[in-house]
């Protein structure tokens, strides 16, 4: 699998996008699901919404970078702090967060907690 669509004929119409013109909303966001790299937590048994979570924690200065895996079952419903991706009070971190897949997450999805110049791009969680 290449990831790459091929038309074998022209399309009849215009279709929307954001360049062009067409019925906006008829526009549709189409994303890859699939990740080489997976960080999947395991099931709680007495509590679903108990999953893993990631965090970047003081790192004033330095550069992180989280781009192209997935996160699955990860989020801690109705806990603080206990989210798919936080950054905690990283301060001035040009980081990067980009490409990740997050699914079925039991708490928001990428959390920034006073931490200045992280780029969030490209991400997809549902």
């Amino acid at each position: 699998f290449t990831g790459v669509v091929v038309l074998q004929t022209a399309m009849p119409r215009l279709y929307p996008t954001v360049e062009g013109p067409g019925e906006s909303y008829l526009a549709v966001e189409v994303a890859l699901l699939r990740r080489d790299v997976i960080f999947e937590a395991e099931v709680e048994p007495q509590d679903e919404e108990i999953g893993g979570h990631s965090i970047v924690f003081h790192t004033p200065f330095l550069e992180q970078v989280i781009q192209g895996v997935q996160f699955e079952n990860f989020g801690q419903a109705g806990v603080l702090g206990r989210y798919p991706i936080h950054f905690h009070k990283s301060g001035d971190s040009p980081s990067l967060i980009s490409k990740n897949l997050i699914t079925n997450s039991n708490q928001r999805c990428i959390f920034i907690h006073n931490t200045n110049n992280a780029t969030i791009d490209g991400n997809v969680a549902y």
